[in-house]
Protein backbone atom coordinates (compact mmCIF):
# COMPACT_ATOMS: atom_id res chain seq x y z
CA UNK A 1 0.00 0.00 0.00
CA UNK A 2 3.15 2.20 1.34
CA UNK A 3 4.70 1.75 -2.55
CA UNK A 4 1.31 2.09 -4.50
CA UNK A 5 0.82 5.72 -2.73
CA UNK A 6 4.69 6.69 -3.03
CA UNK A 7 4.13 5.74 -6.93
CA UNK A 8 0.75 7.77 -6.90
CA UNK A 9 2.29 11.04 -5.49
CA UNK A 10 5.63 10.76 -8.04
CA UNK A 11 3.24 11.09 -10.89
CA UNK A 12 0.99 13.43 -9.46
CA UNK A 13 5.04 15.42 -8.67
CA UNK A 14 5.88 14.70 -12.10
CA UNK A 15 2.53 16.00 -13.83
CA UNK A 16 2.16 19.10 -11.81
CA UNK A 17 6.09 19.72 -12.58
CA UNK A 18 5.54 19.51 -16.52
CA UNK A 19 2.63 21.47 -15.96
CA UNK A 20 4.19 24.12 -14.22
CA UNK A 21 7.40 24.16 -16.58
CA UNK A 22 5.04 24.38 -19.90
CA UNK A 23 3.37 27.64 -18.94
CA UNK A 24 6.50 29.94 -19.06
CA UNK A 25 10.13 30.40 -21.53
CA UNK A 26 12.24 29.02 -19.04
CA UNK A 27 15.25 30.20 -20.91
CA UNK A 28 15.68 31.10 -24.54
CA UNK A 29 16.54 27.43 -25.03
CA UNK A 30 13.51 26.41 -24.66
CA UNK A 31 12.10 28.65 -28.20
CA UNK A 32 12.53 25.66 -30.86
CA UNK A 33 12.97 26.88 -34.50
CA UNK A 34 10.07 27.22 -36.58
CA UNK A 35 8.34 29.28 -39.22
CA UNK A 36 4.95 30.73 -39.35
CA UNK A 37 2.12 30.99 -42.29
CA UNK A 38 -1.47 33.60 -41.68
CA UNK A 39 0.56 34.68 -38.11
CA UNK A 40 1.66 38.25 -38.20
CA UNK A 41 3.27 40.79 -35.84
CA UNK A 42 2.61 44.29 -36.51
CA UNK A 43 5.08 46.77 -36.66
CA UNK A 44 8.24 44.77 -36.92
CA UNK A 45 10.20 44.88 -33.23
CA UNK A 46 11.99 48.24 -33.14
CA UNK A 47 13.78 50.53 -30.89
CA UNK A 48 11.31 52.85 -29.15
CA UNK A 49 8.30 51.19 -30.40
CA UNK A 50 6.29 50.21 -27.74
CA UNK A 51 3.26 48.24 -28.64
CA UNK A 52 2.74 45.73 -30.88
CA UNK A 53 -0.34 43.28 -32.03
CA UNK A 54 0.02 39.61 -33.16
CA UNK A 55 -2.61 38.65 -35.36
CA UNK A 56 -4.24 35.05 -36.49
CA UNK A 57 -5.94 34.70 -39.88
CA UNK A 58 -8.56 31.99 -40.28
CA UNK A 59 -6.11 29.37 -40.96
CA UNK A 60 -2.92 29.99 -39.08
CA UNK A 61 -0.19 27.67 -39.30
CA UNK A 62 3.20 26.52 -38.11
CA UNK A 63 5.84 24.60 -39.85
CA UNK A 64 8.56 22.51 -37.67
CA UNK A 65 11.29 20.76 -39.16
CA UNK A 66 9.09 20.71 -42.64
CA UNK A 67 6.18 19.40 -41.56
CA UNK A 68 3.22 21.67 -41.65
CA UNK A 69 0.64 21.67 -38.60
CA UNK A 70 -2.31 23.85 -37.65
CA UNK A 71 -2.40 26.38 -34.43
CA UNK A 72 -4.84 25.65 -32.60
CA UNK A 73 -3.95 28.90 -30.33
CA UNK A 74 -1.15 31.52 -28.97
CA UNK A 75 -0.83 31.67 -25.13
CA UNK A 76 2.79 33.48 -25.08
CA UNK A 77 4.01 36.43 -27.08
CA UNK A 78 7.90 36.94 -26.49
CA UNK A 79 10.55 39.01 -28.14
CA UNK A 80 13.88 37.11 -28.08
CA UNK A 81 17.66 37.94 -28.91
CA UNK A 82 18.19 36.31 -32.40
CA UNK A 83 21.63 34.36 -31.32
CA UNK A 84 20.28 33.79 -27.37
CA UNK A 85 23.50 35.84 -25.98
CA UNK A 86 23.11 39.63 -27.08
CA UNK A 87 20.46 41.78 -25.09
CA UNK A 88 18.04 44.40 -25.41
CA UNK A 89 16.09 46.24 -23.13
CA UNK A 90 12.42 45.67 -22.26
CA UNK A 91 10.02 47.37 -19.88
CA UNK A 92 6.69 46.01 -19.33
CA UNK A 93 4.09 44.52 -16.15
CA UNK A 94 1.47 42.31 -15.83
CA UNK A 95 -1.75 42.37 -18.03
CA UNK A 96 -4.53 42.79 -15.44
CA UNK A 97 -8.52 42.29 -15.49
CA UNK A 98 -9.82 45.70 -16.18
CA UNK A 99 -11.86 44.93 -13.33
CA UNK A 100 -9.93 43.54 -10.63
CA UNK A 101 -6.40 44.21 -10.79
CA UNK A 102 -5.41 41.05 -8.84
CA UNK A 103 -6.46 38.71 -12.11
CA UNK A 104 -3.86 38.34 -13.88
CA UNK A 105 -4.62 37.84 -17.67
CA UNK A 106 -0.81 37.72 -18.98
CA UNK A 107 1.72 37.65 -16.88
CA UNK A 108 5.20 39.38 -17.77
CA UNK A 109 8.03 36.99 -18.50
CA UNK A 110 11.26 37.64 -18.89
CA UNK A 111 14.85 36.05 -18.82
CA UNK A 112 17.61 38.40 -18.08
CA UNK A 113 21.38 37.60 -19.32
CA UNK A 114 23.55 36.53 -16.58
CA UNK A 115 26.15 38.31 -17.01
CA UNK A 116 23.65 42.00 -17.27
CA UNK A 117 20.66 41.17 -15.61
CA UNK A 118 19.59 44.37 -16.46
CA UNK A 119 19.35 43.00 -19.81
CA UNK A 120 17.16 40.57 -21.37
CA UNK A 121 17.57 37.89 -24.25
CA UNK A 122 13.76 37.23 -23.88
CA UNK A 123 10.58 39.34 -22.52
CA UNK A 124 6.97 39.49 -23.25
CA UNK A 125 4.15 38.13 -21.59
CA UNK A 126 2.37 34.47 -21.35
CA UNK A 127 -1.81 34.03 -20.82
CA UNK A 128 -2.34 32.64 -17.69
CA UNK A 129 -6.07 31.33 -18.75
CA UNK A 130 -7.27 29.13 -21.47
CA UNK A 131 -9.49 32.07 -22.01
CA UNK A 132 -6.96 34.64 -22.94
CA UNK A 133 -5.47 32.73 -25.63
CA UNK A 134 -5.03 34.52 -29.18
CA UNK A 135 -7.27 31.88 -30.98
CA UNK A 136 -7.54 31.83 -35.03
CA UNK A 137 -9.22 34.85 -36.45
CA UNK A 138 -8.53 37.11 -33.60
CA UNK A 139 -5.35 39.25 -32.52
CA UNK A 140 -4.45 40.88 -29.40
CA UNK A 141 -1.85 43.78 -28.23
CA UNK A 142 1.04 44.32 -26.15
CA UNK A 143 2.45 47.20 -24.85
CA UNK A 144 6.32 47.98 -23.52
CA UNK A 145 6.95 50.27 -21.43
CA UNK A 146 10.47 50.76 -23.07
CA UNK A 147 12.12 48.97 -26.21
CA UNK A 148 15.86 49.39 -26.81
CA UNK A 149 17.39 47.14 -29.17
CA UNK A 150 21.24 47.65 -29.62
CA UNK A 151 23.00 48.54 -33.05
CA UNK A 152 24.76 45.10 -32.29
CA UNK A 153 21.39 42.93 -31.57
CA UNK A 154 18.81 41.61 -33.52
CA UNK A 155 15.49 40.45 -32.47
CA UNK A 156 13.02 37.98 -33.50
CA UNK A 157 9.34 36.94 -32.66
CA UNK A 158 9.08 34.35 -30.02
CA UNK A 159 5.36 32.23 -29.26
CA UNK A 160 4.20 29.93 -27.13
CA UNK A 161 2.00 27.77 -29.60
CA UNK A 162 -0.72 24.80 -29.51
CA UNK A 163 -1.10 23.31 -32.88
CA UNK A 164 -2.81 20.00 -34.18
CA UNK A 165 -0.74 16.88 -34.28
CA UNK A 166 -1.88 15.67 -37.75
CA UNK A 167 -1.74 12.06 -36.72
CA UNK A 168 -3.27 11.76 -33.27
CA UNK A 169 -5.55 14.87 -33.42
CA UNK A 170 -4.65 15.95 -30.47
CA UNK A 171 -3.35 19.41 -29.43
CA UNK A 172 0.55 19.94 -28.82
CA UNK A 173 2.18 22.73 -27.19
CA UNK A 174 5.42 24.31 -27.20
CA UNK A 175 7.76 27.67 -27.28
CA UNK A 176 9.23 28.17 -31.01
CA UNK A 177 10.91 31.06 -32.62
CA UNK A 178 10.83 32.58 -36.03
CA UNK A 179 13.92 31.76 -38.30
CA UNK A 180 11.94 32.28 -41.73
CA UNK A 181 10.95 35.80 -42.19
CA UNK A 182 7.93 35.11 -44.01
CA UNK A 183 6.20 38.51 -44.17
CA UNK A 184 8.03 40.65 -46.44
CA UNK A 185 7.74 38.42 -50.00
CA UNK A 186 10.78 38.12 -52.42
CA UNK A 187 10.32 40.07 -55.58
CA UNK A 188 10.27 37.85 -58.86
CA UNK A 189 13.82 37.64 -59.97
CA UNK A 190 12.62 38.83 -63.53
CA UNK A 191 11.74 41.85 -62.61
CA UNK A 192 14.72 43.05 -60.36
CA UNK A 193 17.14 41.66 -63.41
CA UNK A 194 14.86 44.39 -65.45
CA UNK A 195 14.96 46.84 -62.57
CA UNK A 196 18.68 46.58 -62.27
CA UNK A 197 21.27 46.65 -59.59
CA UNK A 198 19.33 49.98 -57.04
CA UNK A 199 16.27 47.55 -57.12
CA UNK A 200 18.43 44.77 -55.69
CA UNK A 201 20.02 47.43 -52.98
CA UNK A 202 15.92 48.32 -51.94
CA UNK A 203 15.18 44.84 -51.60
CA UNK A 204 17.84 43.86 -49.79
CA UNK A 205 17.34 46.96 -47.39
CA UNK A 206 13.68 45.91 -46.95
CA UNK A 207 14.29 42.33 -45.94
CA UNK A 208 16.90 43.26 -43.33
CA UNK A 209 14.51 45.88 -41.65
CA UNK A 210 11.64 43.48 -41.16
CA UNK A 211 14.30 40.92 -39.99
CA UNK A 212 14.75 43.53 -37.02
Amino acid sequence: MLNILRRSWLVFAVALITISTSAYAESWSSFKDASFTNVSITPSFATDTMTYTVSLASSPMITIAGITYNISWIQGFYALSSDGISTFYAGGSNIVDPTNSKNILWKWDTTPNASSPDDYIVAGWSAQGTEDRILPGNDKSFTYTDFQIPMDTSVILGLHVGYVNNGQQTVVTAFFKETENTSVPEAPASLLVALGGPMIGVASLLRKRFSR
